[in-house]
Formats: C-alpha cells, sequence, structure tokens
C-alpha cells in the first residue's frame, strides 16, 4: 500500500487535474495495477535478502558472530527443540525473554612448551551483559547465568572450549576531572550537562572495546554547551586484582564500565575568563 500512495501523491503533484477521489477511477486502478507489482518485487527481495543474510550466517560456524547470536537468542525460561538436521531452535520467538543485550566472542592465542618446542593454543571467550530498566548494563545473575551456559552447549564445538563470563562492569575512575566553563553559563546547569554526558558516553560506548580517556573528554566537550574544555587524569580500572592506573586507553575485563559511586561530586568546576 505504501507504494500505491506514494505513486499516488506523484501523480496528482504531476496532473492536478485528476481530482477524482475513487478508488474505482481509471487513473486510480492503473496506478493499483503498478504497486501490487511493485509491492510485491520488494516483498520478494526482502525474502531473499533475509535469506542470504541467514545463509552467511549459518556458514560463519564456529566464528564470533555466531556465538554472538547465539547469546542474544537465548530466551531465559524455555526450552529448546530441535530439527531434522538436529539444530537447536525456540519453536516460538519471544524477545521479552532475551535477556542477554550485549555479547562478545574473543579468541586469544598464547604458547604453551611442550617436549622444549612452543606451541599456539586458542582461547575461546565469550562475555555477555543484560540490562536493567534504565538501560544500563548488569550481569546476569546466577540462576541466568546457569540456564544460559546450559543453553550454550548446544551452539559449542566439540573440542573448542568456551568459556563464558558475564560479570559486573568494572569501575573507572579519575584522580582528576576538571571543567572549565563559559561565565556566561551557569554552573549548575554546566554540571548537570556534564554528568548526563557522561554517562550518555559510557552507556552508548560499544560492548567489549578499549576505552579511551580522550575520547570522553572530547564527547563532554562536543555535547555540552558552554563547556571551554573537560580535562582527566590519573585514570585508575578496578578489577579482581584491585586498583590498576591507566592512561592513555585501558580493556574493560568485563565488557563494560560503571563510574564509582558520587563521581559527580569528584568534578571541579572553573569559570573561564
Amino acid at each position: 500500500m505504501a507504494s500505491f500512495n506514494d505513486i499516488l501523491a506523484n501523480v496528482q503533484a504531476a496532473i492536478p487535474q485528476l481530482t477524482n477521489t475513487s478508488a474505482g477511477s481509471v487513473y486510480q486502478r492503473i496506478i493499483k495495477a503498478f504497486s501490487d507489482v511493485i509491492d510485491t518485487v520488494r516483498t520478494e527481495i526482502g525474502n531473499t535478502v533475509t535469506t542470504i543474510q541467514s545463509y552467511v550466517r549459518q556458514n560463519r560456524y564456529g566464528k564470533a558472530k555466531y556465538y554472538e547470536d547465539a547469546a542474544k537468542a537465548f530466551q531465559y525460561g524455555d526450552n529448546l527443540e530441535f530439527d531434522e538436521n538436529y539444530q537447536p531452535y525456540y519453536p516460538t520467538i519471544d524477545t521479552t525473554k532475551q535477556i542477554v543485550k550485549q555479547a562478545s566472542a574473543d579468541i586469544s592465542t598464547s604458547t604453551v612448551e611442550i617436549g622444549g618446542e612452543d606451541y599456539p593454543v586458542s582461547t575461546l571467550s565469550l562475555k555477555v551483559a543484560a540490562q536493567d530498566e534504565n538501560g544500563q548494563l548488569i550481569p546476569l545473575t546466577d540462576e541466568q547465568k546457569q540456564a544460559f551456559d546450559t543453553y550454550m552447549k548446544n551452539f559449542e564445538i566439540p573440542g573448542i572450549l568456551l568459556n563464558k563470563y558475564s560479570l559486573a562492569g568494572n569501575v573507572v575512575k579519575f584522580a582528576t576531572m576538571n571543567c572549565v566553563y563559559s561565565p556566561q553559563y551557569d554552573q549548575a546547569t554546566i554540571a548537570s550537562g556534564v554528568v548526563a554526558a557522561m554517562e550518555q558516553f559510557r552507556d552508548s560506548m560499544s560492548f567489549n572495546s578499549a576505552f579511551y580517556p580522550n575520547h570522553l573528554e572530547q564527547y563532554v566537550r562536543s555535547n555540552v554547551p558552554g563547556v571551554v574544555d573537560f580535562y582527566l587524569a590519573g585514570g585508575q580500572i578496578q578489577t579482581d586484582t584491585g586498583w590498576r592506573p591507566f592512561t592513555e586507553s585501558v580493556i574493560i575485563p568485563a565488557g563494560y564500565f560503571n563510574y564509582e559511586t558520587d563521581f559527580e561530586k569528584n568534578i571541579t568546576y572553573v569559570s573561564g575568563n
């Protein structure tokens, strides 16, 4: 129907004398005939695209995207069934039960010494995270993680160990957070905008990517009117071994991060000249 409306609008714009609004009018019947063909072609193209995408996914068996897609398809509380080729599937797709909102598979290579020779050993890790009601990333609960681990066994390749993680976001903090703002702006307004921008940056950062302090600095400068400069120094990230300092960038072990509690109280605001 979208094609019909588009063609009708274009014809009426080109020939305003066609004022008959009846669906049985000659020109509208002609438009209907053409639009039906166009809609059919569009549908076939869409079906073809879906088929090709499905084929590509299936033929990247064992690749990172294969595990990520399988993780995001997990439906908490539902049981899998198997088709004639013993491929697992859910009889009913229920997106409200798909609790894994972010997933990332990594392949790392190390070496082991056997008989005086070094041999490469690959390790495959899958990190996943859920979301709370505010859209912020959180780890799966123990019960959810147990169900997820059982589910993922149906997609693992025999002989290849898949380590699955769902961790609380690593806390990032800075010894110095300075904001210089234009004197034309109220400090309370600037402070509110800076905190909101920092939270938006956190929530929009790609899952399992490196964290760059200068990217956060640039984001605040670009998105908060009145900010002249925003400077961070003395970065630290909390890991299993305690606080670890970083400067230019840092890999987030959990795949995502949070700021320390009440981080906004540690930002110093200075009115510029």
